[in-house]
């Protein structure tokens, strides 16, 4: 359906309509908590049209479309019964007390004079603790078979800080230039709010970036009110299948390329927030296929390793 007009009622409000090419999609713009509403409607198959006062009116415009009637004129509370409950955040500060030992950085002596690769089986164990597929393991075993050396060196923008750098033979080598996965120290100070698999990790390495073909990050955890280390302001755009105001505030983001792995601020999964995959493209969000934050990091690499994408 092509056909796109623009509807104008003094006495509802409404100043303007706008549309998203999937089928054409009207919303409110001046009237944010009926974005849900006018998203439900699009989704059943319907477009809202005359938005009257204490009354709308809507057609179908799939030919299967949902259960809402063909021609449907009701107030907007009868309207409203048929929409989702609007999403309120988890408190996860005060739903999740998980914590895990410091693991010192002074031990990193240490693994650059033991067996490469029984080293990398040690450091990189806390990115896979808890996984309950064959990947993580799949990853490290990967990075063991290739490690070319263990290293310390400076932070690259931390003043007194250390990084613990894996040089790793892969892929993509040319000129004898490994591929670089950097670990930064570990996180020292309070943390709530996050699971047992995340509090291990920033406890090992606050911080980590594998550098080959392409990027991926590691965020640095800031604390309890700051979460992962993000500029969020310039993900304006992100949504789900809902319209709210759900995603306006940061989420929990531990894990980045030009994409984001994300927390969802008000779903669960296997007893935590369920990780979300949010495309820079388009800023839709999906669940995660895999749902272990350090495997995610981990599994960037694999094309980097084996010159092949995983099936």
């Amino acid at each position: 359906m092509n056909i796109v007009k623009e509807l104008i009622n003094p006495y509802s409000g409404l100043s303007y309509v706008f549309y998203w090419t999937a089928g054409i999609r009207f919303g409110l713009i001046d009237e944010k908590s009926h974005l849900s509403l006018w998203n439900y409607l699009v989704q059943s198959g319907y477009i809202p049209l005359f938005p009257l006062a204490d009354f709308m009116v809507v057609y179908p415009y799939s030919p299967n479309p949902g259960e809402i009637p063909e021609a449907l004129r009701v107030s907007r509370k009868t309207f409203k019964s048929h929409c989702p409950v609007e999403r309120k955040r988890i408190n996860h500060v005060k739903r999740w007390t998980a914590d895990a030992p410091i693991r010192s950085p002074d031990i990193w002596v240490e693994y650059t004079k033991r067996d490469p690769a029984a080293a990398v089986m040690d450091i990189l164990q806390p990115f896979i603790v808890g996984d309950a597929t064959t990947i993580g393991k799949e990853m490290v075993t990967l990075i063991a078979q290739r490690i070319q050396r263990i290293r310390i060196q400076p932070h690259e923008e931390r003043a007194g800080e250390r990084q613990l750098v894996l040089d790793i033979n892969w892929f993509g080598m040319e000129d004898n230039s490994p591929l670089t996965l950097t670990l930064d120290e570990p996180y020292t100070g309070p943390i709530a709010g996050l699971s047992d698999t995340l509090a291990g990790m920033v406890r090992s390495h606050n911080g980590a970036a594998g550098c080959g073909f392409d990027e991926v990050y590691w965020n640095r955890y800031l604390g309890p009110k700051q979460g992962f280390e993000l500029d969020w302001e310039v993900w304006n755009a992100v949504h789900d299948r809902y319209q709210d105001n759900l995603w306006t505030t940061k989420p929990l983001v531990p894990v980045m390329t030009q994409d984001l792995w994300a927390y969802h601020p008000s779903q669960e999964k296997a007893g935590y927030l369920e990780l979300m995959y949010i495309s820079h493209g388009t800023g839709f969000v999906e669940s995660a296929p895999i749902q272990h934050p350090g495997v995610v990091f981990l599994d960037h690499l694999y094309y980097d390793l084996t010159g092949k994408h995983r099936e």
